[in-house]
């Protein structure tokens, strides 16, 4: 167990660190946004593009650990929305927002430091992946489906679809995976100089991720009904993992290794951003309170899902 939280503590003590400073004159609300910006808009993308440029190799990459993901992910998220739609009662917009909560996983700010932890420098390509799903097939697929009713007939639904994808051509992340894949394939050396500076701004992706993890959840509160938080973290932090495992477990050939970086990557709580794509939906009621308490339930659920996985050792 002591191995464990050596890998997840100190992840956890630099959110607890952003926590504080968000919630005193250290990190003023400018300051939380800046530092977003510099995650989002610099660091990722460099780290994201170094992977792919130069580690790449599309010959270690498991396919079927990854259609396991992909099936397993949006298998739980149609299931999770229709019970919620049918069961539970909710309107369209909030079961296709609760379906696909439960799937996209923090991968980019809470994933790569623990993956990196665990896994070494290959987690990075395995992260572009994820990080590809959640914004390529996860957050279109929520749009669309949450506007599926209001939209039929006319073209109308053929538009919406269009005005969800483009938007996707200017995200830095998705441009500098691209972008990666593109220098990888074609053999471009990249100046010195240039590598070296993205190298810096790599390795100050994590530590100020995690700051600003934590600076947001300061500035978020806990609010919704109770029941609808435990659906929400029960179905991330459980669920999607357990979804996974489960689907993996039946391909026995699968690369033992990168099948448990899945389970892993699964289990991440909810995306920081999410409620701004909840939003976009009408959903973004309760969403700020569920971030927090995945996050903060994770400190429990990624411990026990590592120790569980064997990686401890």
């Amino acid at each position: 167990m002591f191995l464990v939280l050596e890998t997840t503590l100190p992840v956890f003590v630099l959110v607890a660190l952003g926590f504080v400073a968000g919630r005193t004159s250290v990190l003023p609300a400018a300051g939380v946004a800046s530092l977003g910006a510099f995650v989002i808009y610099l660091a990722l993308p460099a780290v994201l593009f170094l992977a792919l440029a130069q580690d790449f190799d599309h010959s270690t990459l498991d396919v079927a650990v990854l259609a396991a993901y992909v099936g397993a992910s949006l298998a739980l998220q149609l299931t999770v929305t229709w019970i919620a739609l049918r069961w539970r009662r909710r309107s369209l917009h909030e079961a296709v927002a609760l379906g696909t909560g439960t799937v996209h996983a923090n991968s980019a700010l809470v994933g790569l430091p623990i993956g990196l932890a665990l896994f070494g420098p290959g987690a990075a390509v395995m992260l572009a992946f994820y990080v590809s799903f959640e914004m390529v097939v996860l957050f279109p697929l929520m749009t669309v489906l949450a506007g599926w009713r209001e939209r039929r007939g006319n073209n109308g639904l053929t538009r919406h679809c269009l005005q969800t994808v483009v938007p996707l051509a200017k995200n830095p992340l998705i441009l500098a995976i691209a972008a990666g894949f593109l220098t990888r394939q074609l053999s471009i050396t990249l100046p010195q100089v240039l590598e070296t500076s993205l190298l810096s701004l790599s390795n100050a992706c994590v530590p100020v991720a995690l700051l600003y993890i934590g600076a947001v959840l300061a500035t978020q509160r806990l609010s919704g009904e109770g029941r609808q938080l435990a659906f929400i973290a029960t179905g991330k932090l459980i669920l999607h993992p357990a979804a996974v495992a489960l689907v993996l477990f039946a391909l026995p050939a699968a690369d033992p290794l990168q099948a448990k970086a899945a389970i892993i990557n699964a289990g991440m709580p909810l995306a920081t951003v999410f409620p701004l794509l909840a939003a976009r939906c009408d959903q973004g009621r309760f969403w700020p309170g569920a971030v927090v308490v995945t996050t903060l339930l994770s400190f429990l659920t990624l411990t026990v899902l590592i120790k569980l996985t064997g990686l401890a050792s």
